[in-house]
């Protein structure tokens, strides 16, 4: 029951990134820049980030470590769908763990981020048998320009993008 929900939501929301991606852009946010840029402010024993991005924007590249022990450019995965899903603790992967293969059937390339590091993240995948990359963002800092991180709280929050084939966000 919990794999079909998730892989219907997962369904619905690339059915409507794909949709977005046929139409232009009707009212909705202001027009923006194709890259975004994050706002930064000093704050006394750390700097937080924070950024927003929109439909139609170019998905700002970043290269983390992956669960298998390589890096992984963003820029690399061009050319496929890719849905990001981001984690505040992962554990929250198992939610779309099921739900993979029929995603990758469907030419869709998931990509868990996390904060957690490589090899917590490699023991994790090989333990609960996660086959799909899960990608190491320790310092916050990517979750962070996509919105997804909560500097007071020191955590990521739990998010998804579908970047299309030409790296624009399709949905959030």
């Amino acid at each position: 029951m919990r794999r079909m929900f998730a892989l219907s939501a997962v369904i619905l929301c690339l059915g409507w990134a794909w949709a977005s991606a046929q139409e232009p852009a009707k009212g909705g946010a202001p027009p923006r820049s194709s890259q975004s840029t994050p706002t930064t402010e000093l704050s006394l024993p750390q700097l937080k980030m924070s950024g927003q991005i929109y439909v139609g924007e170019l998905a700002p590249d970043f290269a983390l470590t992956s669960s298998t022990g390589r890096e992984l450019a963003l820029s690399r995965l061009r050319g496929e769908w890719v849905l990001l899903h981001f984690v505040p603790d992962r554990r929250d992967f198992a939610i779309l763990g099921e739900a993979q293969p029929d995603l990758a059937r469907m030419g869709v390339t998931l990509v868990g981020v996390c904060k957690d590091n490589p090899q917590s993240l490699r023991s994790y995948a090989q333990r609960e048998g996660v086959s799909y990359e899960l990608l190491a963002d320790a310092t916050g800092e990517i979750s962070a320009v996509y919105g997804l991180y909560d500097a007071a709280a020191s955590a990521s929050r739990s998010g998804f993008l579908v970047v299309d084939r030409s790296g624009r966000c399709g949905w959030r």
